[in-house]
């Protein structure tokens, strides 16, 4: 074993990586594979194990938790948009589907043995939540918010719960959970250009973390108060993950620009960034399993002017259903910017424009719009095999006149195949 995590070719990933501690001086690391398996890491004392693969097809960073010694808990989305567990006690479990329609990372944490709480953003752009007390599951619950990150937990006591996001304004936003009742939306501050990361090493302290627009990671925590923003630097390319070992200690990681995992520690101070190898950064292949529907999800915000669309997905179903989603943001106190988003099946040629106005006032609020079509196309059905193991391209475009922005999103989709068949009108 080495203090050193040496790269091995499978394991590439385009999201950040999962970590969790069972006890002082354990860490578990979960990323997601190139070959959309997910992959496992171990740090037993000062020594770092091999990676392991856990096998599956996910299509999400996993998330996970430690409920007890010696337990893990991990989840991930799958291909045919279901959030999956996968858990171990002793040996590994297989993986077991908990359902819901997500088009984010989940998130976990445990506040005791046996409980786990699970949250993830929905198709609404609304943060959702399944729990397991014992060994029953509850139903997926809606807690509402137009929410543009995957979410991030974490419990500093039983039946406490805080979750955090990025809002439609770039900022975190917090909702908790407090004996039984749910608190309102706060707004926490930053300009975060990622999911945030949280952790807590005892009663009344989080520890929160996200990448900055400087692509720096900062640092803001609860200890009866909320702290500033800290610059923690780095040039990180992922959302950041942290967990905490003990009291007083965080471990954070997170994908440098040279694909590598890095790792920052706090132990009575702050180390500098240290190097965890690796090689993280290329998209996972598909597999030959077809899934009954399939979703796909614009990987980062695109921007066009002063217009953000922070989410686009569009979820597909073997019989030929489908739905295309967004969310967008004007940021200009001048509206009158008019949108054209789309999607493109790889080089399939074969997708769809969604297209309409953010306001039609000189000046104003900015104004927000959360676009949306569905509906049945026999294409899908007919070419499913090609449709579920392919991938899919977006593109945005702003103007004065949405008309005139149709031929530029079309063209800039074009480039992926050879025409674009719409799925949608106005």
């Amino acid at each position: 074993m080495s203090d050193n995590l040496t790269g091995d070719s499978k394991v590439m990933l385009d999201a950040a990586p999962a970590v969790a501690a069972w006890g002082p001086d354990r860490l578990d690391c979960f990323v997601r594979g190139r070959d959309g398996r997910m992959y496992h890491i171990y740090r037993a004392g000062k020594d770092w194990s091999g990676w392991d693969d856990r096998g599956g097809l996910i299509t999400s960073a996993p998330a996970v938790a430690s409920r007890d010694t010696g337990k893990l808990d991990c989840f991930a989305r799958g291909r045919d948009g279901h959030m999956y567990q996968m858990y171990y006690d002793g040996g590994w479990s297989g993986w077991e589907d908990r359902g819901g329609i997500i088009t984010s990372a989940p998130a976990v944490a445990s506040w005791g043995p046996d409980r786990l709480d699970c949250f993830a953003r929905g198709l609404n752009g609304h943060l959702y939540h399944i729990y397991r007390a014992g060994k029953d599951w509850s139903d997926w619950e809606d807690l509402g918010g137009i929410i543009t990150s995957a979410p991030a937990v974490a419990s500093w006591g039983p039946n406490r719960l805080d979750c955090f996001v990025r809002g439609q304004d770039g900022h975190m936003h917090q909702i908790y959970y407090d004996n039984g009742d749910w608190s309102g939306w706060s707004d926490r501050g930053g300009i975060i250009t990622s999911s945030p990361a949280v952790a807590s090493w005892g009663t009344n302290r989080l520890d929160c973390f996200a990448r900055g627009a400087d692509s720096h990671m900062y640092h803001m925590y609860w200890a009866g108060g909320w702290s500033g923003w800290e610059d923690k630097g780095g040039i990180i390319t992922s959302s950041p993950a942290v967990a905490s070992r003990d009291t007083g200690k965080l471990d954070c990681f997170a994908r440098g620009r040279d694909g590598h995992m890095y790792q920052m520690y706090y132990d009575g101070g702050w180390s500098g960034w240290e190097d965890r190898g690796g090689i993280l950064g290329s998209d996972p292949s598909a597999g030959q399993n077809l899934p009954g529907s399939r979703v796909f999800s614009a990987g980062k915000p695109m921007n066009a002017g002063n217009v953000t669309c922070n989410s686009a997905t569009v979820v597909c179903h073997q019989d030929g259903r489908w739905q295309f989603s967004g969310s967008l943001h004007n940021s200009s106190t001048f509206v009158g910017d008019n949108y054209a988003v789309g999607f493109v099946f790889g080089a399939l040629g074969h997708g769809a424009i969604l297209y309409g106005g953010l306001g039609a006032e000189l000046s104003g609020p900015a104004v927000n719009a959360e676009p949306s079509k569905s509906g049945v196309d026999p294409w899908i059905a007919a070419n499913w095999g090609q449709v579920a193991n392919g991938t899919a391209h977006f593109a945005l475009r702003v103007g004065p006149n949405w008309a005139s922005l149709l031929p530029y999103v079309a063209e800039a989709l074009k480039k992926y195949g050879p025409q674009l068949v719409s799925l949608v009108g106005a």
